[in-house]
């Protein structure tokens, strides 16, 4: 595309015609991969063409116009879609009045009142929708072209839709069937659109009681989805794909869900969403060339593809928003569209990997055989539950809402077992509110009880009895989390057999999804030779006054505050007594930086065939409000940078998290390594990462994806188990835990879950023994990675 687009500003002005012509051609290739932002410049562009060349009256650009509301629209911006879309229906109004229209022009009435009637919908202009969509139908029907049987497609289905929520169900049927019938024939049957089409007339049968036929209509729209998922996302970047992805969100899972609840087994039901949930890491992942790559072209694409990435984090934060003139502001663009081309080169050349590692899809006794034999997998997954309408003509109902499957490793011929926890709203409270208790617990103000009481509320909504009942007899506790699950310690519930904590009845560890349990299919490194480079207590440098004044907001993350990384002497004590852990068992000799030593370029330059990398400094989330200098100073804190909402999001969510190295407060471009930059590593040899750091297992929230931070970005890298914290941890306490965790990793051959479990067991009983069990010492840290 960008190929296209330098082309076009290269021609001459009377070629202006041509080149919002392209633009509009390109704006359709985007939508349909879901990039809609992207799409929606190149539909404004093209409007200011077309005015600038037609005037603002010419029925050019009331289809311009239209197609900028259609696109607003799809992002749900109601009220500047009707600002366009009442433009646009000025200008073709004046126009039927004037002369008559010509087919191609009756076309444009035809699609500008199908999109309308979508604005009199959310007017609950029921009368003016139906005059709006028949009189859109009547003239598809009329004029009979072969490239609008999409557009006819469309106004059918929404046709069908209100008459469905209106009562009339058999009309309702008719005009559904035609409209799959003309769909099929205009973009053929594996289509997104398709399936779209059939989760529609799924919901005309749940509407009617017509569960078998609900169910069938929705087994076949899956098995579309799914012959069609890893093609579609092949050749998008890492934001497209999410994009594609929230838009087939929307198209089908949330009803699929729903209605599987109902009307199909369980097993089918959790292959349907093995699909989809964190798809956009499993076709991203592969896109990284084989250590023993032999293609030279593909090699230096993805060195390229690296270094771009770099560029991106150093520009981010190396000017505030007041300091960004037209110049800056162009190298982030440049780099940014440089990363999107090259991860598309990327996506596109990877599905010969793809298919020379020949994975088959996943399903439910994929996953079970990937179990422990003592374990339990439990997949949790937030989803919009759909409820039919009670009576024709009523609302229907979309609410928040959380399901689990159990997946037991001991009897794959079985079904799993769907347990519906109900509306999320509770649960996301309780959440936030034991998050919340923790974080000031480290200061005494909050008494262990409130937070105990939040767990056990807690306990009961995520751990209910069904699934309390799957878990007897098994050690093993392998969970999936979604949502703000994924934001909470499982150890910290109430456990079995009158235990305070889970910890103390199950080894506890985490995976994105179930079929991540599948991905581990090489053999680890091992870890009782490890070779170890650690990394703690960086010089982060004095900031001056000038730096602080500049530093006061960031061209990433907008923030009114100074951002200042205090010293972390206690790390340094952490990493040494590790590395002499480490002196006895290696094979090579343990490489320990700290100081100023402790730079990115000297992380790039020692990380090569290590097999343990442990990183003591400060991490910091820009997603939670920040915590800034001023916090106790004992504590490696957020040490923050902005909230979820600012520039950041928009240029790339992997610049919200990272970690501090040597100069970061003096130099942040050159001494703030973000999760963007650690997706450039090369780690597929190592076997355990551990971030001793505060919130390094947190991320930007995307429903049915992995968190999008540190814990995320070494995954992506190839790290096979990740040691993270979900809040802000003692720099003592962490020390202690860190030194039992290593003891039993390598002096007892214990794995990462099993040794880190025992050390929280311990550092638990000696709280306990001075009369405060002290959860917020121990429970943050948790072990992501494969099950066995």
């Amino acid at each position: 595309m960008e190929r296209a687009l330098d082309i076009l500003e290269k021609q001459p002005t009377e070629q202006a015609d041509t080149k919002a012509a392209v633009l509009a051609d390109l704006a359709t290739t985007l939508i349909e991969r879901g990039d809609t932002d992207s799409a929606l410049a190149l539909l404004h562009r093209r409007l200011g063409i077309v005015q600038q060349l037609h005037g603002t009256d010419d029925l050019r650009v009331g289809a311009a116009l239209l197609d900028v509301g259609d696109v607003l629209l799809l992002q749900d911006k109601i009220a500047e879609a009707h600002a366009f879309l009442v433009r646009s229906m000025g200008i073709y109004t004046r126009a039927m009045q004037e002369r008559q229209l010509s087919a191609s022009e009756l076309l444009g009435v035809a699609k500008l009142r199908r999109i309308y009637s979508r604005i009199q919908q959310a007017r609950n202009d029921v009368k003016g929708v139906r005059e709006s969509l028949e009189l859109s139908i009547r003239i598809y029907r009329t004029v009979n072209a072969t490239w609008t049987k999409f557009d006819m497609a469309l106004a059918l289905f929404h046709f069908g839709r209100l008459l469905r929520e209106t009562g009339h169900f058999e009309e309702a049927q008719t005009q559904y069937e035609e409209s799959t019938r003309v769909l099929e024939d205009a973009v053929g049957h594996d289509q997104w659109n398709v399936a779209a089409s059939l989760y529609e007339r799924a919901r005309l049968h749940w509407a009617q009681g017509r569960l078998v036929q609900a169910g069938a209509l929705v087994r076949e729209a899956k098995t579309i989805e799914e012959r069609i998922m890893e093609n579609a996302l092949t050749g998008l970047s890492q934001r497209q794909r999410f994009a594609a992805l929230r838009l087939a969100r929307r198209a089908g899972l949330d009803f699929f869900l729903s209605v599987a609840a109902v009307a199909l087994d369980p097993q089918s039901t959790y292959r349907g969403l093995l699909l989809w949930k964190n798809a956009a890491f499993h076709t991203g992942r592969p896109e990284r060339p084989p250590r023993d790559v032999s293609d030279s072209n593909a090699a230096a694409v993805y060195e390229e593809f690296d270094a771009a990435r770099r560029r991106l984090s150093r520009l981010a934060f190396g000017f505030t928003d007041q300091e960004r003139n037209a110049e800056d502001r162009g190298a982030v663009a440049a780099a940014l569209a440089e990363i999107e081309r090259l991860e598309r080169t990327l996506s596109r050349d990877s599905a010969e990997f793809r298919l020379r590692r020949q994975q088959a899809r996943a399903g439910f006794a994929d996953v079970c055989q990937s179990l422990p034999s003592d374990g339990v997998l439990l997949e949790y997954v937030w989803y919009a539950r759909y409820e039919p309408p009670a009576t024709p003509g009523a609302d229907e109902s979309w609410t928040p809402s959380y399901t689990v499957f159990a997946i037991p490793g001991d009897n794959c011929s079985r079904q799993p077992l769907r347990v519906d926890l109900g509306p999320a709203e509770p649960i996301d409270r309780l959440v936030k509110e034991l998050r919340a208790g923790l974080k000031i617990g480290l200061a005494g103000l909050v008494p262990v009880p409130s937070v105990q009481e939040r767990a056990h509320e807690l306990g009961t909504l995520v751990l209910p009895s069904a699934l309390r009942q799957q878990l007897k007899g098994k050690s093993r506790l392998v969970i999936a989390p979604d949502g703000m699950l994924a934001l909470m310690p499982f150890a910290l519930l109430p456990g079995d057999d009158a235990h305070e904590f889970l910890l103390e009845t199950y080894t506890v560890s985490y995976i994105p999804s179930g079929r991540d349990l599948l991905a581990f299919d090489r053999a680890p490194p091992g870890t009782t030779t490890p070779r170890l480079l650690a990394v703690g207590n960086p010089a982060f440098g004095a900031m001056p006054e000038t730096t602080r004044s500049r530093l006061a907001t960031r061209a990433a993350c907008t923030l009114n505050e100074t951002i200042l990384f205090d010293p972390l002497p206690g790390t340094g004590i952490e990493v040494a007594q590790i590395g002499r852990r480490a002196a006895g068992l290696a094979s090579s000799a343990p490489v320990i930086v700290s100081g100023a030593d402790a730079t990115k370029e000297r992380l790039f330059a020692e990380i090569a065939n290590k097999t343990v990398l442990h990183l003591a400094t400060h991490a910091y989330f820009a997603g939670e409000k920040c915590q800034v200098a001023g916090t106790p100073r004992d504590t490696r804190m957020l040490a923050g940078l902005g909230t979820e909402s600012v520039g950041a999001v928009g240029e790339d969510p992997l610049l919200l998290s990272g970690l501090a190295m040597a100069g970061a407060n003096r130099d942040p471009a050159q001494g703030i390594l973000t999760a963007l930059e650690v997706t450039t590593l090369d780690l597929r040899h190592v076997d355990l990462v551990v971030l001793s750091a505060c919130d390094t297992g947190l991320g930007k929230l995307t429903p049915g994806q992995e968190l999008l931070g540190l814990r995320w970005a070494f995954a992506y890298a190839g790290a096979r188990n990740l040691v993270t914290s979900l809040w802000q941890v003692p720099d003592e306490p962490t020390a202690a835990l860190m030194g039992q965790f290593y003891n039993r990793l390598w002096q007892q051959n214990l794995s990462s879950v099993a040794a880190l479990r025992e050390a929280q067991l311990a550092r638990l009983r000696a709280n306990r023994a001075a009369g405060d069990p002290r959860p917020w010492d121990w429970a943050a840290f948790t072990v992501s990675g494969p099950a066995k």
